[in-house]
């Protein structure tokens, strides 16, 4: 049997894009890092594209609140758990964890409708009112 290849990034989501699986975006962000050096230093355009992606999301005041992004970029960013971040805003571990599952599901919705680049003012991304 073949080993796994060092990134855990592998081609199938590299090239698939399945941004509408949770299980996928959460990998993402998981080796959100991984996915800079990949795209920066072995200059992997496919790679760059899905880390504007992601960052996009992250940083796109109509996407996710203050709260969420502290939550997904404290946990799955930087490692720590949810206990951990949650003394560090000043809530609890089940506030974190409902804050990360409202937050992916918001960055699953932007990236399925793909307005995170449109221009258009009359389109206003509002993240509740797509079910997925």
């Amino acid at each position: 049997m073949a080993k796994r290849p060092k990134y855990h990034i592998n081609y199938e989501m590299l090239f698939g894009n399945r941004y509408y699986r949770k299980e996928t975006v959460v990998r993402l962000l998981k080796n959100y890092f991984k996915l800079y050096s990949l795209a920066t230093l072995n200059h992997n355009y496919v790679a760059l594209d899905i880390w504007i992606d992601l960052n996009t999301a992250m940083m796109h005041p109509k996407v996710l609140t203050d709260r969420q992004r502290q939550c997904i970029v404290g946990v799955y960013l930087y490692g720590y758990r949810e206990w951990e971040v949650g003394n560090a805003i000043g809530t609890s571990q089940q506030a974190v964890n409902d804050a990360l599952n409202k937050g992916i599901r918001n960055m699953q919705r932007a990236f399925f409708t793909g307005k995170l680049y449109k221009n258009d003012k009359r389109l206003v991304f509002y993240p509740s009112k797509l079910r997925i």
